[in-house]
């Protein structure tokens, strides 16, 4: 059988190419109650697990590599993100004080 590709092995059909597909990573989520844990937590080879100690507000990646020796930990912290555009919708004492004497003045 002769395909429109001249390979005699692939059974005529360009839908039987051979796809190069990537190597999926596997991400686990584990929560940790202290920083001890990180080191000792298992983590299989070629994997990476989010370790994430809620309470101290500490997240860390612990990465192993496909021949599961080599491992590399990489901390972070949590921040809050503020909204810039958030508006104040409440005065101050200071700002009242202020407008209450303006007011006062006016009215005299």
């Amino acid at each position: 059988m002769n395909n429109m590709y001249g390979n005699n092995y692939l059974g005529g059909s360009p839908y039987n190419l051979p796809v190069n597909q990537q190597p999926q990573q596997n991400i686990m989520v584990v929560q940790i109650n202290n920083d001890e844990s990180v080191n000792s937590y298992p983590v299989a080879a070629g994997t990476t697990v989010l370790l994430m100690n809620y309470q101290e507000k500490k997240f860390w990646l612990k990465t192993t590599g496909a021949d599961g020796f080599t491992c590399k930990i990489i901390p972070h912290t949590f921040s809050v993100i503020e909204d810039e555009n958030e508006q104040n919708d409440y005065v101050t004492k200071k700002d009242f004080e202020e407008f209450k004497k303006m007011v006062d003045d006016l009215l005299k």
